[in-house]
């Protein structure tokens, strides 16, 4: 058979991948030298030098790698048995040849190129080869004068001491196994003689001989011949033992397995019991079947009190034939295991991928309900992990028949991550491109490539510059997939794919729809209209159908795709921001542009658009900035917009979407994540201060005679019902109770209300005090300002719950994300009428009435600098203190909230958060801790030691610093008198002004008017214009006096 056997080729179904590294083992026997004989040879198709191989010339081998080749100095001897290993490495440039576990030098300098082996090649073992029209051609006059064996192939390099380890070891890239090889003529012959010659994983080293048969290719075979019967009877038991099962199973092992038979998938039922015998073929069948027969026929006692009988005439024994467990391929994550073809009820061995040292088993059982050979799960628990990371996943190797390993192997390893690098993504996406173009694209494989595309997109990765990747991947698999109808759709929590084949004929037009996202995953609808819950909706019309692919019969496919996500859409050089989720349509082999009937695309605002903003209708063009992509809109156009939806007209099929000019800066996730945090902590902080502020004023009642000092604490008592219901408000949210949500929404939106009436109290009495300066006697003065400050309030939060209760709810702090990606949830009004009508006008009107009062104490101070004249410079800061503390007082830090928009929008947004979340505490600051009295009083009531006052010094200081004052006095005085007849000036107002507090009281008599009380302080306009406006501060050495 000689001269029929010239050479092996490997099998056309399987092919080698591309590899930067590799190694390749066979034992070689020479009989005779030649000039120029061939080894094995592996081309690319279509090349002329090899990419691979070992030749040899005379009694020296030569290799090949590359295209580029070597000769080695080891010089073979003849009718013996060598193992030769070559490897390489692409990285280190390293190529290694080894005879018989000693590496070889090579005689030629090493030029090694750089670049991978070129994947889907033709290898050949005795002869080389070249192509004809792409057709392998053997090359005659080059054949092996020899025999070859164990030809084995691993995608990686390996070490001499993994060599030695792999000695026997199968190949889990090519194997030495009859299924691998096209045979042609030659034949496989087992021959124990040779080392492994029994199989390929055993460890014994028999002796070797020579090639002794003319066969080329020597194939490790099975050694024993196995047969199964199934077998059935019934068995009567002269007692009932406790443990039935278990006596008849000691029974058929002593009976049977005594004469090597095997007892498989024992099924007992009452008396009645069902299995399997293997045994080893020595006898005929029938010879056999008689045998089992005899043994099952005799009774047997287990003890004295337990004997078991069969029942003869129900013994039924039949014939098996389970067949064998095919060769399969397998990816885990502890490596890449080719198990071979393998007999029933026998175990696969192989070495562990991460440690050759290893081994792991893998049994083909019978199984109990088919009696066909089937693979049981792998036993890897002593293999270490070779893919513990993503970055791993770059080493393997993507086989059609383990695609669906390797996905599975990608999702665990993403699910794990909530954002990966670009580094990370970039293998991710190369795997999953590489799945898809080798794999048939089944809807259980679809379906996992777009749940992990789902998770991509949903993370907090950066997708900016893997956008078209992830779309190509998408459009591939919709494109690919084989399914059984007409329609078959997809969907995951960011990502909805549907498929529908398509008559090109009878195509009358098509939609698709997308209903809310608040759902694990997306609703899809099919030719419906489009309701209040659908967030994309995009139509087909007829004309499209007349631009599908000719193919006689064969359906076109169009397919629909919807991204419920923003990120992966980012152009960083559009001025707009994306405002919709994105929907897509395709045919399949079809460019579709330049519509007579245009597209109909309706997608549903993520930020509400009351501004009536400027939109834009786009679509997302692949091959904008270097194919990075970007918004383009060319072929779209707006029919209509409203506040909540835009529907676009679009003359072409692609991904389309909604820009939003919102003409401001966007605020990231970070800023948002940061901005909460110091709202959350300005707020506390500010609680901790109104508190310590109203303690104040509660216990001194000498704080709180006067009316500034009365309209402070009602204005303390609102902003600290208004700092600790928005600390609170995030956590009753949590309770997802409807009611409870509306009271806090409720309460909240109060305390806001009633903040801002107090403040224009405070403006209101301001005026009063500053500018209308007229003797006059309002009753009940303090108790009208809180009926107005309070009962306001009190009104239009009624009003509201009584139009419409719905108004109070949960909302998000992020209108614009919704779904799983939603912030936390916070109890406020959901209506935006009612926001807009009692928040916004009110504190617009509220800060109007405010800066126009801050302005008229302006003009006044500026009026009284300019009447004092030369004399009394360096108040500036003294004045500048002044103006800080009317401006927290009157609350016009709010203010802020109207200009946080373009690109100061963040830097206002911090500056808004930091100023208002801390009114409490400057309040606290610039009306208590910088005001002489509140000093005195903590002094005198709570300091002991040398900081304490007494009330003498109290009295004595108050006099001594209110003479020093008095030539500052004007004509012109206010004296508003209380029902108690308690009157003070607004010098004690919240400004903090120290000359007030030290006013005696006293009948005061001017030129024109003369007004008297019991308690009555009427103050020069002078010292009231700038104690108002002034916290008290004084020198060091007025201080120290005391």
């Amino acid at each position: 058979m000689l001269h029929k056997c010239r050479y092996l080729q490997l099998r056309d179904d399987l092919w080698i991948p591309k590899l930067d590294e590799l190694t390749v083992c066979l034992d070689l026997w020479t009989q005779i030298l030649t000039q120029d004989w061939t080894i094995f040879v592996y081309k690319k198709r279509g090349g002329v030098h090899p990419q691979l191989g070992l030749a040899g010339e005379g009694d020296n081998l030569r290799v090949w790698l590359l295209e580029v080749s070597w000769l080695s100095s080891k010089k073979l001897s003849l009718r013996s048995w060598h193992s030769i290993c070559l490897t390489w490495s692409g990285l280190e440039r390293r190529l290694g040849l080894y005879i018989n576990g000693t590496r070889v030098d090579l005689k030629e300098e090493m030029r090694i190129r750089p670049g991978p082996l070129s994947p889907n090649g033709t290898l050949t073992l005795g002869l080389s080869h070249g192509f004809t029209n792409g057709d392998l051609i053997p090359e005659s006059g080059h054949s092996l004068p020899g025999c070859v064996s164990l030809f084995r192939m691993w995608p990686r390099e390996h070490t001499s001491q993994q060599l030695q380890d792999l000695r026997c070891a199968t190949g889990n890239l090519v194997r030495w196994t009859a299924s691998d090889w096209q045979m042609d003529s030659c034949q496989a012959i087992p021959d124990a003689s040779l080392e492994c010659g029994e199989r390929v994983a055993s460890a014994r080293r028999p002796s070797r001989s020579g090639c002794h048969t003319a066969s080329f290719a020597r194939l490790p075979l099975s050694q024993w011949n196995y047969s199964f019967f199934r077998v059935s009877l019934n068995v009567a038991v002269n007692s009932t033992p406790h443990n039935l099962e278990e006596v008849i199973h000691i029974w058929l092992q002593e009976t049977l397995e005594k004469d090597q038979m095997s007892v498989l998938n024992l099924k007992i039922v009452s008396h009645s019991c069902t299995f399997q015998v293997q045994t080893v073929l020595t006898l005929s069948v029938a010879e056999t079947e008689d045998r089992i027969r005899n043994h099952l026929q005799k009774y047997y006692i287990l003890s004295e009190h337990i004997q078991l009988t069969p029942e003869k005439e129900t013994i039924q024994i039949t014939h098996i034939e389970p067949g064998t467990c095919s060769e399969h391929s397998q990816w885990t994550n502890k490596g890449f295991y080719m198990w071979p073809q393998t007999e029933a009820q026998q175990t696969a061995i192989m070495l562990c991928e991460g440690d050759p040292r290893l081994t792991t088993t893998r049994l083909c059982g019978l199984d109990a309900v088919t009696e066909k050979a089937t693979w049981t799960n792998p036993d890897l628990d002593s293999c270490p992990l070779v893919v513990a990371t993503i970055l791993d996943l770059e080493n393997i190797s993507v086989l059609p028949n383990s695609s669906m390993k390797v996905v599975e192997m990608i999702g665990n390893l993403t699910s794990a991550h909530t954002k990966l690098s670009f580094t990370e993504l970039v293998v991710v996406l190369s795997k999953l491109d590489e799945v898809v173009n080798v794999s048939q694209m089944t809807p259980p494989l679809g379906t996992a490539i777009v749940n992990i595309i789902s998770d991509i997109i949903a993370s907090e990765s950066d997708l900016s510059l893997v956008t078209n990747s992830i779309l190509s991947i998408t459009d591939s698999v919709g494109s690919k997939m084989s399914i059984g109808g007409d329609q078959y759709s997809m969907t995951a929590p960011s990502l909805a794919i549907s498929i529908h084949n398509m008559d090109p004929g009878c195509f009358q037009g098509l939609s698709f729809g997308v209903s809310s996202l608040l759902q694990d995953s997306p609703e899809i609808f099919i030719n419906q209209d489009p309701f209040d819950s659908t967030v994309a909706f995009i139509s087909l019309p007829h004309v499209v159908g007349s631009y599908f692919p000719q193919r006689n019969g064969t359906p076109s496919r169009v397919q629909f795709h919807f991204y419920g996500t923003v990120d992966l859409f980012k152009d960083l050089n559009s001025r707009m921001k994306l405002n919709t989720y994105v929907v897509s349509a395709s045919v399949t082999n079809a460019t579709i542009v330049d519509l007579e009937k245009p597209i109909f695309v309706t997608l549903h605002h993520l930020q509400t658009n009351l501004l009536n903003d400027e939109v834009q209708c786009v679509y997302w063009d692949v091959n904008k900035y270097d194919r990075l992509g970007g918004w383009e809109s060319s072929g779209c156009r707006v029919n209509h917009s409203s506040a909540t939806h835009t529907t676009c007209f679009c003359n072409h099929l692609t991904h389309f979407g909604v820009l939003l000019d919102v003409s401001r800066t966007s605020v990231s996730k970070l800023d948002e994540e940061i901005l909460t945090i110091v709202s959350y902590l300005g707020c506390g902080i500010s609680s901790v201060f109104l508190g310590i502020s109203l303690l104040t004023y509660v216990a001194f009642e000498k704080l709180r005679k006067d009316y500034p000092s009365k309209i402070l604490l009602n204005l303390s008592v609102a902003l600290l019902g208004l700092n600790l219901v928005f600390l609170v408000n995030s956590w009753l949210s949590s309770f997802n109770s409807y009611g409870l949500c509306v009271v806090v929404a409720a309460m909240q939106h109060y305390t806001l209300l009633a903040s801002f009436t107090w403040m224009g109290l405070e403006a209101m009495h301001m005026y009063f005090a500053l500018v209308k300066v007229f003797n006059v006697y309002v009753p009940g003065y303090m108790l009208k300002f809180c009926a107005f400050g309070w009962g306001i309030p009190l009104f239009i939060v009624s009003l509201v719950l009584l139009v419409k209760v719905d108004a109070y709810g949960s909302v998000q702090y992020d209108k614009t994300v919704q779904g799983p990606d939603a912030l936390d949830q916070f109890c406020w009004l959901k209506s935006d009428a009612a926001f807009y009508m009692s928040v916004v006008a009110y504190v617009l009107l509220v800060l109007l009435c405010n800066v126009s009062v801050f302005i008229v104490v302006l003009i006044q101070i500026h009026k009284m600098r300019e009447s004092k004249g030369p004399g009394r410079r360096g108040r500036l800061l003294h004045d500048l203190r002044s103006v800080a503390s009317l401006t927290f007082l009157l609350g016009l830090t709010w203010m802020l909230a109207f200009f946080t928009w373009g690109p100061a929008k963040v830097a206002l947004l911090y500056l808004f958060a930091i100023l208002n979340s801390l009114q409490g505490f400057f309040v606290f600051l610039f009306h208590c801790l910088m005001k002489e009295s509140v000093r005195t009083q903590w002094r005198t009531h709570l300091c002991c030691g040398g900081f304490r006052l007494t009330e003498h010094s109290d009295l004595s200081h108050t006099a001594t610093f209110t003479m020093k004052s008095r030539p500052n006095l004007l004509t012109h005085a206010l004296s508003v008198k209380s029902a108690k007849s308690d009157h003070s000036n607004y010098t004690n107002s919240t400004s903090g002004s120290a000359h007030s507090d030290r006013q005696p009281a006293s009948p005061v008599r001017s030129g024109t008017l003369d007004v008297k009380s019991e308690k009555a302080l009427v103050l020069p306009r002078a010292q009231l214009c700038s104690s108002l406006l002034l916290p008290e501060t004084h020198s060091s050495s007025q201080w120290n006096r005391h």
